[in-house]
């Protein structure tokens, strides 16, 4: 089967043989370069230009993918070229009278359409741009006009960007195509939104599905077919968990692919079948495909090649190729490419859909491999503002200067008006705003106490472009009184200062903090962010200032600086560690089980909204650890997911691998009560003892870690840590510790550290050795906060051991 390239009226045409005729403009334009506030607008264009076509033409279609716009006509080559004539001049002349018409159509068809999986896949992976478009309704309907669909039939339905193809034969004779002139265009992006991969989130489905990228080659369609035959193998014929699985591979542009895989299963197997849909994946990935099974891949797509039926499929790829300006090759050479794939390239394919998928599971069921990350759904941050509180209910509006964000508990959405994609407008002045990367938040501003300036703000700050006019609703939500808003005030700061557990005195090695913490103290922050500034580069120093000029003020406090240097990024850093102060002021240090609903409420409102400066000193002050540090302990409080944490992990580390304050929260992270295990607590301690170098404090995170696992186990604490692992990591650190003391800041916390796990243990000798080298009344930290009395316990404990 010969294709043979052709060029009719200043259009690139493919045609080859076949049994019957079939004829094919298509043009490089598609849903992924629409835009979300317009987007239906290349549907529409297809259905008019179709429209006066629908009485005389029999046997023709029109499809929108997302890539491309195809028109498809079967029959003679006389009523191919009648046909293709005709769709130039609807394009040309569409009938504007029928726009209304054919948006009741297209809602219509969209309506019937039933389940959208892939779309939710694609919505995930790239979000509301590109081919994320396909996982929503068509939203911009109601916003376009007929001169919107003028601009975008002139610009994309254009000489330049079309290809023909035709089975069958040659082209008609005489054709002659009415198109306007115009260049190839290219293809909008696709970026992933999602920070990890792979990554799984939870889908309403009767089975699991995958989707992935992988490199555009003659690997991956091979990889498919071995795929498709494993996948019925394992899951349908020797385990049973599933009857119907399926592989499709679908070229994406000149360079990538994706793949997606499907199979069906009940809910009461779906962990299993979960387990066993990914050992697939993972086997293909980890090892060559037997030389056998990898033939009769190769077998079975030379025999689909070469069948008869195969010519439109053939020619249609080539004009797509044309298109996407991918290298257009024959049969013959597909055929070529096809026998040259080794068992290395399948494994290669492999392993680029494991390290690339995203995983589609029923809610409740979690992946057995752990390299998969649950896919963020939520904002990692919420904006600094004005707290818009509802009359009833639990979630909260923050409407700031550049956006706006919803808050609900721990769940954060942030819609910046710069980066909106489109935003839906209903008369009575509700709004639903898009974010690229998926994210949706809805004003209903009925709900929320003095709402009409924040829908003013939207309408004056997002761009024209992006509105798309809703109609008028029949159902508006009406209000509830609920009962007064909640405060967000915090305690006094005097409670704080004279707790035992504090950690600064009047004795401070640091006069500049001393002195900068009574300016403060008297209402002048523009001496503490000086200290402040002059830490940079001082990685222990400047974490230790900040914790203390973080306890030493308010936000409002710091507010009439903050009017005069929004853009200073060591402000912006010691406001995000203020509001953290006092959010945990708000929570207080009990256990979770003992604070009340409506102070979490408070915690996590006044929490959420660290985030934004503490990103933004972060971006201006890109070797400086700080702001991943603090950043660590807010997403602690935020319950912000592993994978986000992880990253604010990995930043630290970056700038610098020994900071103390970094390690002491990073174990909290790592603790079972909040998002690790024991076992992660235990190997993080290994690495730290086998990094830190002796004499650093560093070391002392063992302790800690020895502790927290003490208290979380259901031993006595005890017996845990007389546990032989334990002790024999907690005896270990301490000898490195003790072995080459250091002039170090938090040698001191340190010293505490190890003192309160050998007295927990009561190993009196070693706790009394290293608590007589601790000053006895600051630097604490979190050693002798794990007990309900931690006060009355830690005089206890210097009584016993006779220390002052």
């Amino acid at each position: 089967m010969e294709i043979t390239r052709t060029v009719v009226s200043g259009v690139p045409a493919y045609w080859t043989d076949g049994p019957e005729y079939r004829a094919a403009l298509v043009f490089r334009v598609g849903r992924a370069d629409e835009t979300l506030a317009r987007s239906g607008i290349t549907h529409l264009v297809e259905h008019l230009a179709l429209h006066e076509l629908g009485g005389a033409e029999r046997h023709f279609n029109g499809v929108v993918d997302a890539r491309t716009t195809t028109f498809v006509k079967q029959g003679s080559p006389e009523d191919a070229s009648r046909y293709l004539k005709g769709v130039c001049a609807g394009l040309a002349r569409p009938p504007m009278e029928r726009l209304e018409a054919e948006k009741q159509v297209l809602r219509t068809e969209e309506a019937g359409q039933g389940g959208r999986a892939l779309g939710d896949l694609l919505l995930w992976r790239y979000g509301s741009q590109g081919r994320g478009l396909l996982g929503y309704p068509e939203l911009g309907l109601p916003e376009i006009s007929p001169e919107l669909i003028t601009s975008w039939t002139r610009y994309w339905f254009t000489r330049g960007n079309a290809v023909l193809a035709f089975s069958g034969g040659p082209p008609p004779e005489g054709l002659v195509l009415d198109l306007p002139d115009g260049p190839r265009r290219p293809c909008a992006p696709s970026a992933p939104v999602l920070p990890d991969f792979p990554a799984h989130f939870p889908m309403r489905l009767d089975g699991v599905m995958l989707h992935a990228e992988v490199e555009r080659g003659p690997a991956a369609p091979l990889y498919r077919r071995v795929l498709q035959r494993r996948l019925h193998d394992v899951l349908r014929r020797e385990r049973a968990l599933s009857y119907s699985t399926s592989v499709e591979y679908r070229p994406d542009e000149a360079r990538t692919a994706e793949i997606v895989a499907f199979a069906d299963g009940l809910q009461s197997v779906s962990g299993e079948l979960a387990s066993a849909f990914l050992e697939v994946f993972d086997d293909l990935a980890s090892r060559p495909v037997d030389e056998a099974e990898l033939a009769e891949a190769k077998k079975q797509a030379q025999e689909d090649l070469e069948h008869r039926d195969a010519a439109t499929a053939r020619v249609m790829s080539a004009a797509w190729d044309e298109l996407m300006g991918a290298t257009v090759r024959t049969p013959r050479e597909h055929l070529e490419r096809m026998l040259e794939v080794t068992p290395q390239d399948v494994q290669r394919t492999g392993a680029q859909v494991r390290d690339s998928a995203l995983l589609a599971l029923p809610p409740g069921v979690e992946p057995s491999d752990r390299r998969y990350r649950p896919a963020p759904g939520d904002s990692p941050y919420a904006l600094e503002g004005h707290v818009l509180h509802p009359w009833s209910g639990s979630s909260y509006l923050i409407a700031a200067p550049a956006g706006l964000s919803k808050v609900t508990g721990t769940s954060m959405g942030t819609i910046r008006y710069a980066e909106c994609t489109a935003v839906l407008a209903w008369p009575d002045g509700a709004r639903q705003l898009f974010a690229p990367e998926g994210i949706a938040v809805r004003v209903e501003p009925a709900l929320f106490r003095d709402a009409a300036p924040l829908v003013h703000a939207i309408d004056r700050s997002v761009r024209p472009d992006v509105f798309v006019r809703m109609p008028p609703r029949e159902d508006i939500p009406q209000p509830q009184d609920g009962g007064p808003p909640l405060s967000l005030d915090a305690p006094s700061l005097e409670q704080e200062r004279r707790s035992l557990f504090k950690r600064g005195r009047q004795d401070d090695p640091d006069p500049q903090l001393v002195e900068a913490l009574a300016a403060v103290r008297a209402g002048r922050p523009e001496a503490g962010l000086a200290v402040l500034a002059a830490s940079r580069g001082y990685h222990e120093l400047r974490d230790r200032r900040l914790a203390h000029l973080s306890k030493a003020c308010t936000l409002a406090g710091l507010a009439p600086l903050r009017a005069a240097r929004p853009h200073d990024p060591d402000l912006l850093l010691w406001a995000g560690s203020v509001r953290i102060e006092e959010a945990w002021r708000i929570r207080g240090d009990s256990r979770a089980q003992y604070v009340e609903q409506d102070q979490f409420k408070r915690f996590w409102l006044v929490l959420s909204q660290a985030g934004d400066a503490l990103l933004r000193a972060a971006a201006l002050l890109p070797d400086d650890p700080a702001p991943w540090k603090t950043l660590q302990f807010y997403g602690l409080g935020m319950q912000l997911p592993r994978p986000e944490l992880d990253r604010y992990w990995a930043e630290i580390t970056r700038r610098d691998p020994y900071l103390y304050g970094a390690h002491e929260s990073r174990a909290q992270v790592l603790a079972a009560k909040w998002q690790g295990s024991d076992a992660e607590s235990l190997e993080f301690a290994d690495e730290t003892f086998h990094r830190a170098p002796p004499g650093h404090p560093l070391n002392a995170i063992v302790a800690a870690v020895c502790l927290e696992t003490a208290v979380a186990s259901d031993a006595e604490p005890r017996l845990h840590l007389a546990r032989p692992d334990v002790h024999g990591r907690l005896a270990a650190a301490s000898a490195k510790f003790l072995a080459a003391p250091q002039n170090h800041p938090k040698s001191q916390e340190a010293h505490q550290y190890f003192g309160a796990a050998f007295y927990h243990l009561r190993d009196l000798t070693m706790a009394r050795h290293h608590l007589s080298m601790a000053h006895p009344s600051k630097d604490l930290a979190l050693a002798w906060l794990y007990s309900s009395e931690s006060k009355k316990e830690y005089r206890q404990a210097r009584q016993l051991l006779e220390l002052r």
